[in-house]
């Protein structure tokens, strides 16, 4: 994961992301199509104030197949690494 984008070892670029607000992150193919969306959901004032947990929604395109779906899960992992 670089700079926002899932690049392959030869240097291909496999997805990237694209913010669509504050809290939503839309999540592109290599032929521009939205695969899916990571949703980061509010947590209440105790939780965010005190913890670094972090409550996300990942919605995934309906007709996505499961290595893109395992692509888009790994970037929403190191996506919740690099925000915290």
């Amino acid at each position: 994961l670089k700079f926002g984008k899932l690049v392959a070892e030869d240097g291909r670029t496999l997805a990237s992301t694209k913010a669509k607000g504050l809290t939503k992150i839309s999540v592109i193919d290599e032929n521009g199509e939205e695969m899916a969306t990571i949703d980061h959901k509010w947590n209440g004032v105790v939780k965010s104030l005190l913890t670094s947990a972090d409550k996300y929604l990942l919605l995934f395109a309906s007709d996505l197949d499961p290595a893109k779906k395992a692509s888009v899960l790994a970037i929403s992992i190191a996506f919740d690494f690099v925000t915290d």
